[in-house]
């Protein structure tokens, strides 16, 4: 049997799109094939300076929006190639888009993700289900993260309490108890912190293995400031990403005299502390890594020291770290395929169960 999808994620660590076809017949997903490919330079200079600057120009802005879906739907046609499955063997593609600015707390809350899904539907001859945030956002809930329904169905039956770390661009904990999600929010910056300090000192897009940020040492009198941030107090529900967390609230507490390994090592210290504190208020039986940041070596050690639990990633379960959030996305394609509400009051805050996800059919 072959129940087929195709899940798309492009995240905050904006550095390029994830892509996988899932098999959902059994009760454990297969993943059948993965492609990854980096952004453009361009494109990821352009995204960058978006929501960094938070000022566009409407073309570029509109020329954007396609150029992304051109990107998906290039990715999608290769992982078919590859894996030698034919478009119509796939029931949808759940596209989440590349997020330029996340405001659910604005006065008129929005979230805002590019990427054409009309341009994927059309180029592959595939359903895509897409902006899987909006109604959410609309039912007063924070739009984020959705990745915790999925963290439920794989891992949600593995212990009493367990608890699933994703370590992207923003991290986000699904917190996990007797098969029922008790919180799930974004704790604060996971890699996008990191990677800016790197491109901004090392010209490098990340810190591989974290042998950068280890040959630091961690700035005391800094971490305590950057643990001043007021959204760390936030009660739950609540999200967060690039908006808050990138150069501009970097720097100004930089002082000259630091060393740039020690301002790494001391960004690294600031997500594991930030991502297991709420292990404080659930103590876990396993705290499971994934996303990019599950690579790094040197966090994933930080994040042991603090958890005081078994530390495990996703691979150790089958799945590449990567892996995770793409078949999320797949699988909140088939929810909405299935016309299933989600559950995400625990979770975003919303005010009741919805569908969510709009569906771009191919003529």
């Amino acid at each position: 049997m072959q129940d087929l999808y195709i899940g798309i994620m492009s995240g905050t660590s904006m550095d390029g799109i994830d892509t996988v076809i899932v098999n959902f017949a059994s009760k454990t997903p297969e993943v059948l094939g993965h492609v990854y490919s980096q952004y453009p330079d361009a494109v990821k200079a352009q995204l960058l300076e978006l929501i960094t600057t938070k000022h566009a120009d409407l073309e570029a802005l509109g020329a954007l929006h396609t150029h992304l879906g051109e990107l998906y739907a290039r990715d999608v046609l290769r992982i078919l190639s590859t894996n030698n499955i034919n478009a119509d063997q796939i029931k949808a593609i759940g596209l989440h888009g590349q997020t330029i600015f996340h405001a659910p707390n604005h006065e008129h809350p929005f979230t805002w993700q590019l990427g054409n899904a009309h341009v994927v539907a059309a180029t592959t001859n595939i359903p895509v289900i897409a902006d899987f945030r909006g109604l959410d956002v609309a039912l007063q809930g924070q739009g984020a993260p959705l990745a915790p329904l999925f963290h439920l169905a794989l891992f949600g039956q593995l212990h009493e309490r367990v608890a699933v770390l994703n370590l992207g661009g923003i991290a986000n904990i699904t917190l996990i108890e007797h098969q029922k999600i008790l919180q799930a929010f974004d704790t604060g910056p996971a890699n996008c912190l990191l990677d800016a300090w790197m491109l901004q000192t090392q010209n490098k897009a990340y810190d591989k293995n974290g042998a950068f940020s280890r040959s630091g040492q961690i700035l005391p009198e800094l971490l305590e400031q950057l643990l001043t941030e007021p959204y760390l107090q936030k009660a739950a529900p609540k999200s967060t990403g690039r908006e808050l967390f990138n150069v501009a609230w970097l720097n100004p507490k930089l002082h000259t005299d630091y060393e740039t390994q020690d301002v790494a090592a001391t960004l690294t210290e600031f997500t594991a502390i930030t991502a297991t504190a709420p292990l404080k208020l659930m103590p876990s039986n396993e705290l499971i890594l994934c996303g990019g940041g599950a690579d790094n070596r040197f966090l994933v050690e930080r994040l042991q020291f603090h958890a005081q639990c078994l530390v495990s990633t996703s691979i150790d379960y089958g799945f590449k770290a990567e892996y995770i959030e793409p078949i999320a996305f797949a699988y909140l394609a088939k929810m909405a395929l299935l016309e299933k509400p989600l559950h995400l009051q625990a979770i975003t805050g919303s005010n009741k169960d919805h569908k969510s996800g709009i569906k771009y059919i191919p003529e």
